[in-house]
């Protein structure tokens, strides 16, 4: 397939995603996401949290937005703390492990996501990443006759490119959300829930724990951008 109808049929998907998300019936999605990630309800708490922030962000429809437990077992699926993806999903444990604040900003940033509508955002970002790996490709590997060789290099080239980008996109979608919660915070008055979260990250620090991973900021650097929005 040439790139010109590569970047056809790319443009036609992103299209029409965009078209389903925007008008088609939000239950029918998240239906679908429970399915993948877990139906059961999360607490009437985690509910209430959750949706006073949907309420501070103007979120409309929350109805058709389910907060509801992660209950599936992959690996990548119980490392996160919640992931919002036309709803919001909770790990359980860890969400009853946090304080009444950390909570309170969990709630805040997971629906930062959504308002910042990062899920859409990071499948029209990755589709367009492949295809630059693609065009890329058809740059770098024009000469090589072996066409098993040439879609070996290929798939190198585009495998490299989406662990490199993808990962660097999460984190920034990550720093966002958080930005965007403090600033809600503050805004609503509740600038000790920052203080807060900035205090719990800091005593991590202490501690010489500075973890970071593929998708999420290391901790001095949520510290730092959290502090310059409380001064």
């Amino acid at each position: 397939m040439n790139i010109k109808k590569l970047l056809i049929i790319n443009f036609i998907v992103l299209v029409s995603f965009n078209c389903y998300a925007n008008y088609a019936p939000n239950q029918i999605a998240a239906n679908v996401c429970c399915k993948l990630f877990g139906n059961k309800d999360a607490s009437d708490q985690a509910k209430q949290l959750i949706n006073q922030a949907r309420d501070s962000f103007g979120i409309s429809q929350t109805e058709n937005l389910p907060v509801k437990y992660i209950t599936h077992k992959p690996a990548w699926l119980q490392q996160f703390l919640a992931f919002t993806w036309l709803g919001t999903w909770i790990n359980k444990n860890s969400w009853e492990n946090l304080s009444d604040q950390e909570q309170i900003f969990a709630a805040y940033h997971e629906t930062a996501h959504h308002y910042l509508n990062h899920p859409l955002k990071q499948i029209y970002f990755t589709l367009g990443t492949f295809i630059a790996s693609i065009a890329l490709g058809r740059v770098c590997i024009p000469s090589v006759k072996s066409k098993l060789l040439a879609c070996g290099l290929q798939t190198l080239l585009s495998a490299t490119l989406l662990g490199l980008i993808v990962p660097w996109y999460a984190k920034l979608c990550e720093k966002e959300a958080d930005i965007k919660a403090a600033q809600k915070l503050c805004t609503l008055g509740k600038k000790d829930i920052v203080k807060h979260q900035i205090a719990q990250l800091s005593s991590e620090l202490d501690q010489g724990n500075n973890c970071s991973s593929l998708f999420f900021p290391s901790i001095n650097d949520q510290v730092t951008y959290l502090q310059e929005i409380i001064q």
